[in-house]
């Protein structure tokens, strides 16, 4: 027995119950290929947005700009410091260093001597008089 209906069309709230409706339909005499089961989707989630439902934005994610706010508040603060702390240190020996080749230059150029460091003979020595 054909029918000649255009479209049956019902609403189910589960899958098994859309399912059990179109076993009932093919017994009927219904051809499985002119069946079809479809999803829809519940309201407020119908892809209005380009991102997807109806809000442009997440009910959880509207303290993200917040905490991503803090975090490169926290990101600063810490690479301040940590860049601070590394220039001071690498400063301090730069003047120890400076210090050190001063105190050397100068010892050199006086030509003192003392026992740890004999006296070398220094280029500019006959000028100061010394050693």
């Amino acid at each position: 027995m054909a029918l000649n209906v255009a479209h049956i069309a019902g609403r189910f709230d589960t899958f098994p119950t859309a399912d059990d409706a179109s076993q009932q339909l093919q017994a009927a005499g219904f051809v499985e290929e002119d069946l079809f089961i479809f999803f829809v989707s519940p309201q407020e989630q119908h892809s209005r947005t380009p991102i997807d439902g109806d809000t442009m934005t997440d009910r959880g994610a509207k303290s993200a700009p917040k905490g991503a706010g803090r975090g490169v508040v926290i990101g600063i603060i810490l690479g301040a410091c940590a860049g601070i702390g590394i220039f001071v240190a690498f400063k301090a020996a730069l003047i120890v260093t400076a210090i050190g080749a001063a105190i050397g230059g100068v010892r050199r150029l006086t030509g003192r001597c003392d026992v740890a460091y004999p006296c070398f003979k220094a280029p500019f020595r006959h000028l100061l008089g010394q050693c």
